[in-house]
């Protein structure tokens, strides 16, 4: 686990999650969901932006809560997030 942290906005619409965050240093930026057990269930790498916007459709995912992370290798951000 990490425990540096930058900030990422994430907005959550009925069946919609909306990640936009800053990359002034171009870094690989990971976004990953994983379940309540801990289980990766969509990962994506974004490469060569320097401003990320990411929009993620919920409707696939069963109910349940799950963890949204945002990681660029040195720091990470992490918001919970539930299903219904």
């Amino acid at each position: 686990k990490r425990t540096a942290y930058f900030q990422a906005d994430v907005r959550r619409t009925r069946n919609q999650l909306s990640l936009s965050l800053p990359n002034p240093t171009n870094s690989v930026i990971r976004f990953y969901v994983l379940d309540s057990r801990g289980r990766m269930v969509y990962q994506e790498a974004i490469e060569g932006r320097r401003v990320i916007e990411k929009n993620f459709d919920l409707k696939h995912l069963p109910a349940g809560h799950y963890t949204v992370v945002v990681d660029n290798a040195h720091e990470s951000f992490t918001q919970s997030l539930i299903v219904r």
